[in-house]
């Protein structure tokens, strides 16, 4: 509750930081640099939207960012009849470079150039400024970030940061790609990851010296970011937006001072590197607002001090080590370096999957869907070794039919081709962490006889494969009578199909072994005909 409380107040203190910057009244005048959305550092989970949370004692990652717009400044004149691309297509490339320090502090760097811009002037158009025509390439504004996590990200508590960018003047002014003037922009970070869902948000404040009326394009904004995705193993898909308004004083073009870009999002990681793209339309057509917009970024990320994973041996064999040696299909590495856009803190075994929902968390896996089996490694099913025996989907196919003394559960010789299939099928799969045995019979006779007959002969074919070496966690004997014939019960032949004893998958886990924790068996079957 301590932890909870202190949050809340550090939230409310920078909420309320950020409303009294939002009261500014000092006159902010535009400028000349069109391409306003700014990249997250390198390194980070998502292209636009910055995380709050820092990751690595010693962690560098580098990317290339490259950007695609179409139409960023497209001039009308005062009766909106008129109008003339002045920018019509922009390619540029981002060079990004970020290090995160003792897993709170990241310092990053942004060197953008435009290798690519075309349009027409604007010399004609009535009650419109003359504008030349952009040059063929141009370098933009160099700028400099740098982000503290203060509150970490604490099971479902989200990680709390703040951060400032300042952009300095380096770039070409008269190519659209540089203010002239020096930007700062302190900036409130808010952000969770679950392993298999993660999200940020943000809100800024970028301030500009003021310009003259004949500069202005885009001056003083509140900007605000939001992304949410979710990862399973290798991939990542999502959504992120960015939305500014200008502040201060008005436009001087009849454009809307409003910017909104949504931005479908993918990304995969390929260890070290990191893939991604999003792409997606701009809204309200503000300077700098594209028609649509197309990024893509490869990166790379690794630490350099990689953190030593904790706990010693009690902790690794709950984490499925046996005698020391990892899980068939699983390494285990001591020092493992975290995948690209790793964004809670605590992840021991660099897996990307946050401990708090890593369900091996000493050994290294990948992102699931289920959550018994996140953060562990895939573990491929092996194929049948048994013509008698075919492993499906959510069951175990025995083509000979398990046979039993007439009204008894004594299971007679013949009996032995078919489980012997089934016990190799189970012990080469270790992924298949729950069966059901699942008896039944036909429907003469008592149906209550007939229900513990079912559940009696279900207990001596787990107790074959027990004394065979199977796991008894991994079984569970169930007994069913008459209750679900595969036939209608209307002759012999029929009756034979239904007396019968089915192996059901009913539940497969990537763990192998450690997975094993349900199952018992009891010393005596109830209601067992004794021979």
């Amino acid at each position: 509750m301590k932890n909870v409380a202190c949050r809340g107040l550090l939230s409310t203190a920078i909420l309320g930081s950020f409303l009294l910057l939002l009261r500014r009244d000092a006159r902010a005048q535009e400028s000349t640099a069109l391409d306003r959305v700014e990249p997250a550092p390198a390194g980070d989970p998502f292209l636009v939207a910055p995380s709050a949370g820092v990751e690595g004692t010693l962690r560098p990652a580098f990317a290339v960012l490259g950007t695609y717009a179409l139409e960023p400044l497209r001039v009308r004149d005062e009766a909106r009849e008129r109008s003339r691309a002045v920018v019509e297509h922009q390619v540029g490339l981002h060079l990004l470079g970020s290090v995160s320090l003792f897993d709170r502090v990241l310092v990053g760097i942004d060197a953008p150039f435009y290798v690519l811009q075309s349009g027409e002037p604007v010399t004609e158009l009535p009650e419109s400024v003359a504008y030349a025509p952009p040059p063929s390439a141009a370098v933009g504004d160099l700028r400099l970030t740098a982000r503290a996590e203060l509150l970490e990200a604490d099971g479902g508590l989200p990680a709390v940061g703040l951060g400032a960018s300042l952009a300095l003047p380096s770039g070409d002014e008269a190519g659209y790609a540089s203010t002239g003037s020096v930007r700062f922009t302190p900036r409130a970070l808010v952000s969770g990851d679950y392993g298999f869902l993660l999200w940020s948000t943000s809100v800024a404040r970028t301030f500009e010296p003021e310009r003259t009326a004949q500069a202005n394009l885009v001056g003083d904004q509140i900007e605000v970011d939001l992304a949410v995705a979710g990862r399973i193993a290798w991939a990542q898909l999502g959504v992120e937006a960015h939305l500014a308004a200008e502040v201060g004083a008005p436009a001087a073009s009849t454009t809307p001072a409003i910017r909104f870009e949504p931005l479908a999002s993918a990304r995969a990681y390929v260890e070290p590197v990191v893939f991604a793209i999003a792409g997606g339309p701009g809204i309200w057509n503000a300077p700098g607002t594209p028609t649509f917009r197309l990024l893509f970024e490869v990166g790379v990320a690794f630490d350099l001090l990689p953190e030593e994973p904790d706990g010693g041996e009690s902790e690794q064999r709950r984490d499925g080590a046996v005698d020391g040696r990892a899980p068939s299909g699983a390494e285990r590495t001591s020092t493992p370096a975290p995948s690209p856009g790793a964004g809670a803190r605590r992840d021991r075994d660099g897996d990307d999957v946050p401990d708090a929902f890593d369900a091996c968390p000493g050994l290294r896996g990948v992102r699931q869907l289920a959550r018994e089996s996140n953060g562990c490694p895939l573990v491929q099913a092996a194929p049948a070794p048994d013509p008698g025996v075919v492993v499906q989907a959510g069951q175990i196919v025995i083509k000979e039919e398990i046979r039993f003394e007439s009204g008894s559960a004594v299971l007679l010789p013949e009996s032995s081709v078919p489980l012997e299939a089934v016990r190799r099928a189970l012990a080469d799969d270790p992924t298949i962490a729950r069966v059901g045995v699942d008896g039944h019979t036909d429907d003469r006779g008592d149906s209550r006889k007939n229900l513990e007959l079912s559940r009696a002969r279900a207990l001596s074919v787990v107790r074959w494969l027990t004394e065979k070496g199977i796991d008894a966690r991994r079984l569970e004997a169930r007994g069913f009578g008459a209750r679900q014939p595969l036939v209608e019960n209307r002759d012999d032949a029929a009756r034979a199909k239904n007396r019968r004893v089915e192996f059901i998958i009913l539940r497969r886990d990537a763990r192998g072994e450690p997975a094993w924790i349900d199952g018992t068996l009891p010393s005596e079957p109830e209601g067992r005909d004794k021979p």
